[in-house]
């Protein structure tokens, strides 16, 4: 849970600029689906690399901590009867 507690972190950290709602464990179905949803779309090549911009190391360092997230989410979802839908990206 390592990766999803840092990613959730880093999710709650924008929300908390923007006002919005945040994550908090025990997650809902509707936060695992909008979850799924956020790290399809940051592992989006585009978004991923910042359309090319960012050094392979800085890449690499992203897509670990979103796909260990998605891992993590997967294991807890398992664990806790929750649906997690295959990565779109």
């Amino acid at each position: 849970m390592k990766s999803l507690n840092a990613y959730l972190e880093r999710e709650n950290s924008m929300s908390r600029i923007f006002r919005q709602k945040e994550f908090a464990v025990p997650l809902s179905q509707a936060d695992v689906d909008l979850l799924v949803e956020r790290l399809g779309a940051q592992l989006s090549p585009e978004n991923l690399t910042c359309d090319g911009e960012l050094p392979m190391r800085e890449v690499r360092a992203r897509a670990k901590l979103l796909n260990g997230a998605y891992k993590d989410l997967t294991k807890y979802g398992e664990k806790n009867g929750l649906s997690v839908a295959e990565l779109c990206y």
